[in-house]
């Protein structure tokens, strides 16, 4: 039997997600609220890397130098704002294996630069944290459902004026066996294809038509060794997309 969908005015990618991972898991997280508390640390420290990356791509970032001073600055008050007090590990018990630290995520940040600031030059600034709500269709009794959110940034590639949107990541999963590391496999296969994905695909393609191919995961790896920063490319077709609008 299949369960009504909820009555909600927009679903966002991670409500999808959920819903059709599992009905009852949705209505715990979203409608009850409930987050398991190591899973509610990772996320805050992925909202927190997300703001480090917010101020990596602000026009005010004009040297490699400022841009550390920034994405730090930037870190360390959503660290501050998630109630995660300073020089304490995020998650003490792992903090040897994961690195979820102030301390090593300074480091991440002069590391990230260190090999992207080059690579920034190829790209403008359309927009950070862009917002969307578009028609995703309707219910069986002709209530409109919408798919709203917000993609983590978004660019224009100056070689082609392709739409280049991106969707901030991080991980500890790494594969250390041969060096030098590298995300582990079961991280960046995850995203062929992924649900949270296609969505914003599926979004990019009806905010930006022609213009839209392909949305990259700006994939960081948390260690307290290890530095791996990768920009995985993800191409769906229109069959795909549709699929998932289906869903």
């Amino acid at each position: 039997m299949t369960a009504p969908a909820p009555a909600l005015s927009a679903w966002d990618n991670q409500a999808v997600s959920d819903w059709h991972l599992c009905p009852f898991f949705y209505y715990l997280r979203h409608e009850r609220a409930w987050v398991p508390e190591g899973k509610k640390r990772a996320l805050s420290f992925g909202t927190c890397w997300g703001a480090a990356m917010d101020a990596f791509w602000d026009p005010g970032s004009t040297t490699p130098a400022y841009a550390i001073e920034a994405m730090q600055a930037a870190f360390k008050a959503a660290w501050v704002a998630e109630g995660l007090p300073l020089g304490v590990d995020l998650l003490a018990e792992e903090a040897d294996s994961k690195g979820r630290t102030i301390e090593n995520v300074f480091k991440m940040i002069e590391a990230y630069v260190a090999e992207t600031w080059v690579a920034k030059d190829r790209y403008e600034l359309v927009e950070i944290e862009k917002p969307f709500l578009l028609l995703l269709g309707e219910d069986t009794d002709g209530t409109p459902i919408h798919h709203g959110g917000r993609i983590d940034l978004v660019l224009r590639r100056k070689d082609s004026a392709e739409i280049a949107p991106w969707d901030h990541k991080t991980t500890t999963l790494v594969r250390v066996n041969p060096l030098p590391a590298t995300l582990a496999y079961n991280f960046t296969a995850s995203f062929w294809p992924d649900m949270q994905m296609l969505g914003y695909a599926w979004a990019c393609r009806n905010l930006y038509r022609d213009d839209f191919e392909t949305i990259t995961v700006n994939a960081s790896l948390v260690h307290p060794k290890h530095r791996v920063f990768e920009w995985l490319p993800l191409t769906y077709s229109e069959e795909e997309l549709e699929e998932w609008r289906q869903g």
